[in-house]
């Protein structure tokens, strides 16, 4: 081995150079050969089956280099970096980087023998090994795979795949088993990657919103002895379940085995009047609450959810069953909050099945045995019958097949799959392997043969192993106290953490600016100082407590492509180039840091803030608040990344117009102020109570303009009041924002300035409290006229509304006080469940022994023309007929419409529009449309004029019923 090679593998690829040494004699035995070719190049002729191959041409191997590479010429610039596979003599190699010098490689030869040849041959360092970031020497079949598995894991980059093309006749087996560990691992990669990119957010920001969930149930952990030992049915949605059902009904019956529920697979159940056991769920998508909309129908709150804290946290709004949580490995949020490091934590896998098969596994069950767990298609199903996907029903569709590919299956045949699905299969497998002291069975008739678990028909698992009662009744009853009481040191270093983000990022844009500063200055020293000084920033930055909980999870996907750029930043030799290209790849990722705290802030405070305040708070845009005129409704939101939609916010009012004032009465001896603060805000607001002025202020010198404001901050207490009824004006003295984002009052009650507590006391413009408690798509209860039962339901509503809103009087219609309510009441509910309550055409209904009359507003049957007659295009001016009640008293936006309520116009002028919650909500109305007759209008969103026909049997969060009543 020449000289020069021995001692840069010794230098830097130590193991290989040991491996060498010590398989050397066996190597040199290899029927290889090195001869030199016409044209004076080394190359090497190897015998297999008595036959003489050429790893290289043996008349010119560069000019056939040159051959191979120009067949990658339109590709290269797709991607970021190149495996070559085969390695020979290296004359691809030279010739590629000599067209592309910048690209990063790595190296991947799959024969010792021919490595030890071509270390014999010529110098390793004629490479371009600069820009060469793996060599690897596949020794075993083992090793390869590894190594592959490695490397998919580590380059987050585009990777061109460059072969020898002799070494697919010379060495087919392991060429074919590479490709196949490589597409495998490679795809397997660009999920994760697509994931990363996709979820990192959202991961994030559902472990964060699942906090007060989280810590308010037990771990399934805790409930060990449950599970430990015990069999256990893990139930998929696979189109081979509907085989099953008369099976599970008995299992369930004889409490046989533990009935866990996968996927849609409960949808099936429920639909058979089987009832499992649990229902498992880890989903981060914000649509995954709709997997169990069979339970919300049917108002089954009965069957626990085990949930992993990552999973969407629109699902745990909606479920209303009890909750046990796991914790998953995307979740940093409840590990940092918890400090529970004995808590086992579960890997986010394909699909929820694999997931539970880890939890259960790891809870140690007895046997765990797999149904409808096809991982393949049967006939023309890819769910079981009863399951429908979205709309269609659960046969195939044409996207299923288009990666369609064959598979052994538990019959010993064929069945046909595609590659979600076989990646899939191929990661149960592997867990399978990881937990092999755990019996997993696989009952699927027609599925996916799946290696570890034998196939067992279910009906022979029921005779010769489920022969005992083993289930426990109420095995989910939580027993232990309030979680929150020993998490305060925790939550108390989260907020001080977040005070050091902000100064450690500051200081890192400071190291910029003086690279920058040497940069401009063509200061090399200097630049070397700035490299210290940054060094130092940066891992005093990436070490903050938040930055590695909240913000570097968030980020994933961007922090790994930095972490790569950084790497090839380390190799430029010119540091005027090196200090250019680290402004430019950390200011990309510091801003997004920075971006991504500025969003994500103001919901960690306010989720840790959940369950620590007993006190009564009412927000911003809760409707006790009479705002003046040029007020601002806004929100502080967190977008999915996915849909560009808003996935969660915060509201706030705000103004920066001197004069401006919020009025309210409340009854108590106290009064809390709130507001978000930073070094711009306003430092001179004025409060009166009960005429008597103070002053105080929002400004926040801590808080600099570049960061997010600290959200709903307490900036003025008064207590030791008389409790009795106060009037409160709040006024700004300045033109600087004023952001406003709620009160708290202790024990007492707010009291919107117009607010009444009885029905006499009613008339046109003043408003009255009432209660409304509902299930999903159903009519609910409306109750306590007057009364402060609870919290206001939210201005966006809810599918579960237990809470308050406001009747407002409009008008007197035949003797009656005619209310319309402030918000939409009740969200995800069809027309076809109101007209089945009765509720569109009108009810009478029992109101706290007050006789009343409810039913849902006019809103128009069509579009309106310029001339306010009926048009059937959208014009944007409203309804037709014009008199409708929508437009006559909800419509405050225009008001040229001849016989609108006189009150309107006035309230108008003092901020009327922010007497009715619409925001992007539709509200239901009565009519009909007159194009179809199935349509029924809706009224709202944004545009208070809009219109919009509605399918009366759909049910979506954006639209509503908001109800009027007669009384």
């Amino acid at each position: 081995m020449l000289v020069d090679n021995i001692q840069y593998l010794r230098k830097h690829y130590r193991y290989i150079r040991e491996l060498i040494q010590k398989y050397e004699p066996q190597l040199k035995k290899e029927p290889m050969e090195s001869i030199q070719s016409r044209k004076g190049y080394p190359t090497l002729q190897i015998t297999t089956n008595e036959r003489q191959t050429f790893l290289h041409s043996k008349y010119d191997p560069l000019n056939e280099a040159n051959k191979w590479i120009e067949q990658y010429a339109d590709q290269v610039d797709q991607y970021e970096h190149v495996l070559f596979y085969g390695i020979g003599f290296g004359y691809h190699i030279e010739e590629f980087m000599k067209r592309w010098p910048n690209k990063t490689f790595s190296l991947y030869e799959p024969s010792p023998a021919v490595f030890y040849h071509f270390m014999n041959q010529r110098k390793l360092t004629e490479l371009p090994i600069q820009q060469m970031r793996h060599l690897f020497i596949e020794w075993t079949q083992e090793s390869g795979s590894q190594f592959v598995q490695q490397f998919a894991r580590e380059i987050s980059k585009k990777v061109l795949l460059i072969p020898i093309p002799s070494y697919e006749r010379i060495f087919p087996s392991q060429y074919e088993q590479f490709l196949t560990n490589y597409r495998d691992y490679v795809q397997l990669k660009s999920y994760s990657r697509n994931a990363d990119y996709f979820f990192g957010k959202r991961w994030t920001v559902n472990s964060l919103m699942n906090v007060p969930t989280t810590l308010n149930t037990p771990n399934i952990f805790e409930k060990k002895d449950v599970f430990k030992g015990k069999p256990v049915l893990i139930v998929s949605a696979g189109p081979s379940l509907q085989d099953e059902y008369e099976n599970l009904r008995y299992i369930k019956e004889k409490k046989l085995a533990y009935i866990i529920a996968v996927g849609s697979a409960n949808k099936a159940l429920i639909a058979q009047d089987i009832m499992p056991d649990a229902v498992c769920t880890y989903d981060p998508q914000p649509h995954n609450f709709n997997v169990f909309k069979p339970m919300y129908e049917k108002n089954i709150s009965s069957v626990p959810m085990i949930y992993g804290t990552t999973v969407g946290f629109e699902t745990l709004d909606y479920y209303q069953g009890p909750k046990l949580h796991f914790v998953t490995t995307q979740d940093a949020v409840t590990p940092a909050i918890t400090r529970d490091e004995s808590i086992p934590k579960i890997d986010d896998a394909f699909s929820i099945a694999i997931v539970t098969l880890q939890l259960m596994a790891t809870l140690e069950a007895g046997s765990i045995i797999l149904v409808g767990q096809n991982f393949a298609f049967r006939e023309n199903l890819y769910y079981s019958n009863d399951i429908n996907r979205g709309n269609e029903s659960a046969e195939l569709q044409e996207k299923d097949i288009k990666e369609s590919l064959y598979v052994e299956d538990v019959h010993g045949g064929q069945v046909k799959t595609n590659s979600a699905f076989n990646q899939m299969r191929l990661s149960i497998e592997s867990y399978i392997k990881r937990y092999a002291n755990v019996n997993v069975t696989n009952t699927t008739k027609d599925g996916a043969k799946i290696e570890g678990a034998p196939f067992i028909p279910l009906e022979q698992v029921i005779k010769e192993e489920l022969t005992a009662a083993v289930v426990k009744e109420d095995w989910y009853v939580d027993e232990s106290n309030d979680r929150y009481l020993t998490m305060k040191d925790s939550i108390q270093s989260m907020y001080q953490s977040i005070i050091q983000f902000m100064k450690d990022c500051s200081n890192v844009f400071a190291a910029f600016e003086n690279i920058e500063h040497s940069l401009n200055q063509k200061n090399r020293a200097k630049i070397e100082l700035g490299f210290v000084e940054y060094d130092k920033a940066f891992k005093q930055f990436v070490s903050n407590q938040y930055g590695k909980v909240i913000i570097q999870p968030a980020t994933r996907d961007v922090y790994k492509t930095f972490v790569d750029r950084l790497q090839e930043i380390k190799h430029i030799p010119d540091v005027f180039s090196k200090a250019s290209s680290l402004l430019k790849e950390s200011s990309l990722y510091m801003n997004a840091c920075r971006l991504m705290f500025n969003e994500l802030t103001p919901f960690v405070k306010k989720q840790l803030s959940e369950g620590q305040n007993e006190t009564i708070n009412y927000p911003s845009n809760c409707g006790v608040f009479r705002y003046s005129s040029r007020w601002e409704r806004d929100y502080l939101t967190i977008i999915d990344v996915k849909n560009g939609k808003k996935a969660t916010q915060l509201p706030i009012e705000q103004t920066a117009k001197t004069g401006e004032t919020i009025k309210f009465n409340f009854k108590g001896t106290a009064l809390k102020v709130k507001a978000c603060t930073r070094e711009d805000y306003t430092s001179n607001v004025l409060i009166k109570i009960d005429g008597e002025e103070q002053s105080f202020s929002t400004r926040n010198q801590d808080i600099k303009q570049s960061y997010v404001c600290e959200y709903d901050e307490a900036v003025f207490t008064c207590e030791g009041l008389e409790d009795q009824m106060h009037q409160v004006e709040i006024e700004l003295l300045e033109d600087k924002p004023f952001v406003f984002t709620g009160v708290e009052v202790g024990e007492g009650r707010v009291f919107h300035i117009d607010e009444v507590t009885d029905v006499e006391s009613l008339e046109v413009g003043k408003r009255i409290r009432c209660h409304y408690k509902a299930t999903y798509n159903k009519v609910g209860e409306f109750s306590n006229l007057g009364k402060a039962v609870g919290a206001f339901i939210p201005p966006e509503s809810a599918a579960y509304p237990d809470g308050d809103f406001y009747f407002i009087m409009v008008d007197v219609e035949e003797g009656k006080k005619k209310l319309i309510a402030d918000r939409n009441v009740q969200h995800s509910i069809s027309w076809d469940s109101l007209e089945y309550f009765g509720v569109p055409k009108g009810k009478k209904l029992n109101l706290d022994r007050e006789e009343a009359f409810i039913r849902l507003l006019l809103g128009g049957s069509a579009f309106k023309d310029h001339n306010s007659n009926k048009s059937f295009e959208n014009q944007q001016l409203g309804a037709w007929p014009h008199t409708n009640e929508w437009d006559q008293f909800v419509n405050t936006e225009d008001f040229i419409i001849e016989g609108v309520a006189s009150w309107c116009k006035d309230m108008a002028e003092i901020g009327m529009k922010n007497t009715w919650y619409i925001g992007n909500e539709f509200t239901t109305t009565i009519i009909t449309e007159e194009k179809r007759q199935n349509g029924r209008i809706l009224r709202g969103n944004f545009d208070h004029k809009y219109l919009l026909s509605l399918n009366r049997k759909l049910i979506r969060e954006s639209e509503g019923f908001r109800p009027l009543i007669l009384i």
